[in-house]
């Protein structure tokens, strides 16, 4: 019912780094096998494991955090926009940084301030206090992927960086799994104890940034001082050169279908992870206890995420061969039977209450949803100049993140407390109906939108128009 994994395994930063080697006049040096590179891996790896732990683990025991609070259904979407925002704006200047400073220390120290916002929710007695540490966790991880990827690039030999940054992707689906089961199952042990699963993440963050800090930095790859020069002064005209390729970028219609695709798949999808564990444990609902929702989470949308990605993506490539449109016609496929799967599935949860019965329905649902989050990217790629795909990308993601992932929590959240003004559905863990009435509201008509997008996106590709139109 919700992509957990936005497609970060195809950022800006890694095209940007793969360009680098692409286009350089000297031939790339080769790089040792040795045991220090896989240190280095292990370190990204592990930062990238308890990075998707923390997020999903608020998410998990959110209704918890709520009660023991006395905070009302909104700040659950609001404290989830929040961090979406911060991190979101906080990519492009630590990316521009990364490019200047030495890789280890940003990454090191944006794990400890993330490390250490981590460790202080566990301490958090009010709203004010989950808002600010959410805040920084926002920022320190949006510090982690530009650098991290630009080290992997460097450290590594140019034909292992796809293969690292898939095993990347697959920590970002462990962690999110593993941080859905036990922030709830942390929760359901007692009052406060919820506290305890941002301790056991913060407190490995900070040793970790330790780690990471003392990192040796490699070379990075360029031919001469000429060409580092050269590179240094684009950096400094960056900021004016996205403007300018933002306006060259929103002229295309193409595009434009495939923002509105992505922005509106990134709000159903975002609206229904954020509430989903709140939505397993209301009583009008299925009445689970947190652990309980948590387990259930965890059993079936990790498998059918691993799945979904997979198939999604082997589909896209086999679809591609033939069709120059094969990575959009996927995305369409995959929300035509999303749409239908996903609001029967709201309407048996919500009238039913049987589980077995929302599961039928929940997992088809869950997979065709998530066949999207490779082949959206690819579509993106497949339009983009190739001297400007690193930007369209970066654009992209932006625009999406903003207007899609960090809006959809808060219009959920306010959407069903409107139904429901004294909060008191919620305190007493009847809130079901507020919520799923706020979700069939807003989903039908964001999957409508989203499928005339990719289908007209679909039309212009088939006509031969281009990125620039």
């Amino acid at each position: 019912m919700s992509s957990m994994i936005a497609p970060e395994n195809i950022t800006a930063e890694s095209i940007a780094a793969q360009q680098s080697h692409d286009t350089a006049p000297a031939p790339e040096p080769r790089k040792s096998r040795n045991y220090y590179s896989f240190y280095v891996f292990f370190v990204l790896f592990a930062a990238t494991l308890l990075y998707n732990l923390d997020s999903n683990e608020f998410t998990s025991a959110a209704p918890v955090i709520a009660r023991e609070l006395h905070l009302s259904i909104s700040t659950i979407g609001l404290l989830t926009s929040a961090f979406t925002i911060f991190l979101t704006i906080s990519i492009i200047p630590v990316g521009l940084w990364a490019d200047r400073a030495r890789r280890a220390h940003i990454i090191g120290a944006c794990l400890a301030v993330w490390s250490l916002a981590t460790t202080l929710t566990a301490l958090a007695g009010s709203f004010l206090g989950l808002t600010a540490t959410r805040i920084f966790i926002g920022i320190g991880e949006a510090g982690y992927t530009p650098a991290g990827n630009s080290l992997i690039s460097d450290t590594f030999r140019k034909e292992q960086v796809p293969k690292l940054l898939s095993w990347l992707a697959l920590a970002t689906l462990v962690g999110s799994v593993l941080g859905m089961v036990l922030g709830g199952v942390f929760a359901g042990l007692g009052h406060g104890t919820w506290r305890w699963a941002f301790i056991a993440t913060g407190i490995p963050g900070l040793i970790l940034a330790a780690c990471a800090w003392y990192m040796r930095e490699p070379a990075r790859q360029q031919s001469s001082k000429a060409a580092q020069a050269a590179q240094t002064s684009a950096i400094s005209k960056e900021p004016f050169k996205l403007f300018t390729r933002l306006r060259s970028v929103l002229r295309s219609k193409v595009f434009i279908a495939l923002l509105f695709y992505g922005m509106l798949t990134e709000f159903t999808a975002t609206a229904l992870q954020a509430y989903f564990p709140t939505l397993l444990q209301q009583k009008d609902a299925l009445g689970m206890s947190s652990s309980q929702a948590a387990l259930y989470a965890g059993v079936t949308v990790g498998p059918t995420a691993l799945i979904g990605i997979l198939v999604g993506g082997y589909l896209s490539s086999w679809l591609r061969r033939r069709y120059r449109e094969g990575n959009l016609l996927v995305c369409v496929i995959s929300v035509i039977f999303t749409a239908p799967l996903n609001v029967t599935t709201l309407i048996v949860m919500m009238t039913t209450h049987n589980l077995a019965l929302s599961t039928v329905f929940l997992i088809p649902s869950f997979f065709f949803n998530i066949l999207h989050i490779g082949p959206l990217s690819a579509a993106v790629l497949d339009i983009a100049p190739e001297d400007q795909r690193a930007s369209t990308v970066a654009l992209f993601l932006f625009i999406v993140r903003i207007l899609g992932t960090a809006t959809a929590p808060l219009v959920i959240g306010m959407l069903a407390s409107s139904f429901d003004p004294r909060g008191l559905h919620f305190l007493q863990s009847m809130a079901g109906h507020d919520l799923i009435t706020a979700l069939l509201i807003t989903c039908p008509v964001a999957f409508i939108v989203a499928s005339c997008a990719g289908i007209y996106g679909l039309r212009l590709m088939r006509s031969g128009r281009e990125l620039i139109a």
